[in-house]
């Protein structure tokens, strides 16, 4: 067997549109499935955040009506109070069913995530140490590209966690402990269910829930693995 030597890549003056057509088609893909996978999750993630919105409308109403007036109807507080109880219930079955349908589409974005971010990060190393100036734009938008993806991931986790906490809140200071005996421990047991909030996880694992803090380990993680593996290029 003989040996040839080759570039690692081929000469984009004398494949120019060869390799355009390439990039166009390779980087409309990926954007069509990631941009589908994304609308999703903010879809049913705005269906979750408007059914918080009316739990916690029930709870203002409920707080309300304490504390205007020391003679309300029994029955009809334990009513409002079955009411928001049954629509938090609902609400929390929503979401974990969410979660169990949508365990695979997270599973495939956090990981895009991590290894896009490593790779182009690697490829901008590699552009200037080669001098290209063209993939060294390619690769940096490329780059920016994936961080506001990676981005929008963690701020939409973090929104619904900041709603889920807000219903903790908003349960808590609604003036239960004025409440009826019946209708006092059917809120307990609503904000006990509050205590563990909504968040947007593609793993049973703490380091895999979107939100800021998260986005932050994994933009460090992968800037650590893309100047060790620009380290031994």
């Amino acid at each position: 067997m003989l040996c040839t030597s080759g570039e690692l890549y081929p000469n984009r003056e004398d494949y120019y549109y060869f390799w355009l057509a390439y990039t166009t088609f390779l980087m409309f893909s990926i954007a069509s499935i990631v941009v589908a996978q994304i609308s999703l999750c903010i879809y049913f993630v705005s269906i979750n955040l408007s059914k918080f919105e009316v739990i916690c409308y029930h709870l203002e109403r409920l707080r309300k009506m304490l504390d205007q007036s020391d003679e309300n109807d029994p029955n009809e507080i334990e009513k409002i109070v079955k009411h928001t109880c049954a629509n938090h219930y609902e609400t929390l079955n929503f979401f974990r069913l969410f979660q169990i349908f949508s365990l695979r589409v997270l599973v495939f974005l956090s990981t895009y995530v991590f290894i896009a971010l490593s790779t182009t990060g690697t490829m901008i190393l590699y552009a200037f140490k080669i001098k290209n100036t063209f993939l060294i734009l390619e690769m940096i938008i490329s780059f920016l590209c994936i961080l506001c993806f990676a981005f929008l991931m963690g701020h939409i986790g973090q929104i619904l966690r900041n709603a889920s906490d807000n219903l903790f809140y908003q349960s808590y200071f609604c003036g239960w402990y004025n409440l009826p005996k019946k209708s006092k421990k059917m809120m307990h047991m609503m904000m006990a269910r509050c205590l563990t909030p909504c968040e947007l996880q593609s793993a049973p694992l703490s380091f895999m829930k979107f939100n800021y803090e998260n986005f932050n380990a994994v933009v460090n993680t992968s800037i650590s693995y893309m100047t060790v593996i620009a380290s031994v290029m």
